[in-house]
């Protein structure tokens, strides 16, 4: 199957703001993906249950032919909220692969690039 997409919602300075971005349960069974990620992306991570629980963000890239190592995040009680990012296609590839339990729920945000 392939990964549940998240949304990013993108903060553009407009006066009258945006709308307020509904945060997603993490798919246990296909996992995430946030395809095409700016550098200005980031990742908000709210636990809904008594913790901890851990999300694994996918680190497919390389380093002179050896694996870089998943990085992964812990929450550790109801509704604690951790923000992650900016995110490096370098390290993490062009799209954001992330595993994690349905009792994890993540809103992504970027802000629109600097011309």
């Amino acid at each position: 199957m392939a990964r549940t997409e998240i949304p990013v919602t993108t903060l553009n300075g407009a006066v009258a703001g945006v709308p307020n971005t509904t945060p997603v349960a993490l798919d246990a069974v296909n996992n995430n993906v946030i395809s095409n990620y700016s550098p200005t992306m980031w990742l908000e991570l709210t636990c809904t249950v008594a913790g901890p629980v851990t999300v694994t963000f996918v680190t497919p890239g390389d380093v002179q032919g050896r694996a870089i190592s998943d990085d992964t995040a812990s929450l550790s009680t109801i509704g604690s909220v951790r923000r992650f990012g900016p995110f490096d296609s370098d390290v993490y590839g062009p799209s954001l692969q992330i595993n994690g339990p349905a009792t994890v729920t993540a809103a992504a945000y970027q802000t629109v690039q600097p011309s």
